[in-house]
């Protein structure tokens, strides 16, 4: 998310949007993983270390400060425009704290570390649901509302920087995922 000084809200909330729309891509991967891993086979660590990466990179460090930034907006309107948004930064910690966790996991396991399948499987599977929960009440609540002050702008400069796997320019580390998400795409 590239933002100049002074960016619309309008415009912020829809890169955000952006945004969930490509976590939702991963977050399917991830899931199939921990369903595959669930009965039996055995998950692609690789590829899940290179998915949680870019979120504990992209989403912990710059999607989410973005979004505080939107819903500081939103306390400051007052009234229904901050009805809930106590919750999101404990939110916001816990799913960075989880995205930490699941990523050293998936490190650990691709150095040869002996994981408890089940246990992995749960608390990959916890992510997922929790990830999601977090999406949807942010698509339905919060964004609508910001949507209401949409003409309004903002500076998210000192949090923007270009989506390393789905910007311009994507990061080579991230060349294996990128691979993955063509193939998925192609069999759509």
């Amino acid at each position: 998310m590239t933002a100049a000084r002074g960016a619309r809200l309008s415009e912020v909330v829809k890169s955000l949007r952006e945004d969930h729309r490509n976590f939702a891509v991963l977050i399917e991967l991830v899931s199939a993983e921990a369903a595959s891993a669930r009965s039996g086979g055995e998950p692609d660590f690789e590829l899940l270390a290179d998915i949680m990466h870019y979120m504990c990179g992209y989403s912990d460090a710059v999607h989410h400060p973005t979004e505080d930034i939107v819903y500081a907006l939103l306390a400051d309107a007052g009234g229904e425009y901050c009805e809930g948004l106590e919750r999101v930064e404990a939110e916001h910690r816990e799913l960075a704290l989880a995205s930490q966790q699941l990523k050293d996991a998936c490190d650990a396991a691709k150095s040869g570390a002996v994981l408890l399948r089940e246990r992995f499987v749960d608390e990959t599977q916890e992510y997922v649901e929790r990830l999601g929960r977090h999406i949807a009440w942010e698509e339905h609540e919060l964004f609508p509302r910001a949507e209401r002050l949409a003409s309004r702008t903002i500076d998210v400069t000192a949090v923007a920087a270009d989506d390393p796997l789905f910007g311009p320019r994507p990061d080579s580390t991230f060349s294996r995922l990128l691979v993955r998400l063509r193939e998925e795409a192609a069999q759509r």
